[in-house]
């Protein structure tokens, strides 16, 4: 079965399902609710958030029904329209970050982006409009033109060693 992206919005955040793989819920480590995708036997997607506010560090890992999984991805739109997160650290594990992951995050002040991230797609953080500061991780090689469109705020951009 193809997979299947329903979305919905809820409040501030958007909800992301998809048609096969379990979604479970976790407390990120500040107090923030991140849902989760299983996409592998020890891997998962970060498919929405809820309830989230300030600082959010994204774990590495979760554990679920006594398995631990790596975050290895954040899905289309997982954060859209979150409003109240003011900085976000994305861990080494996560490899990709689709299209428009965090798009339109007004209280969004500050990214860190893990190593493992190659790629920084259309509109990933596009519409963050307190955006002023990212680090981006020595692994990017390619960033597309809209992935910050509209952030009028971003005035400093490094590369972390």
């Amino acid at each position: 079965m193809k997979k299947l992206l329903l979305l919905f919005a809820l409040g501030f955040c958007s909800l992301v399902a998809w048609a096969d793989g379990e979604t479970f819920t976790v407390e990120a480590p500040a107090g923030q609710f991140l849902n989760y995708q299983i996409t592998g036997s020890n891997s998962v997607s970060i498919v929405s958030v809820s309830q989230a506010s300030g600082d959010l560090e994204i774990p590495s890992t979760v554990t679920h029904n006594g398995v631990t999984y790596t975050v290895k991805r954040i899905v289309y739109n997982a954060f859209y329209l979150c409003d109240n997160i003011t900085s976000i650290t994305i861990p080494n594990t996560v490899t990709k970050l689709d299209e428009g992951a965090f798009e339109r995050c007004p209280d969004l002040a500050s990214i860190i982006i893990g190593n493992s991230v190659d790629s920084i797609k259309r509109y990933t953080f596009y519409g963050c409009t307190a955006l002023t500061s990212i680090v981006i991780g020595s692994s990017v090689s390619y960033i597309d033109e809209t992935a910050f469109g509209s952030c009028d705020t971003l005035a400093n951009i490094s590369v972390a060693s």
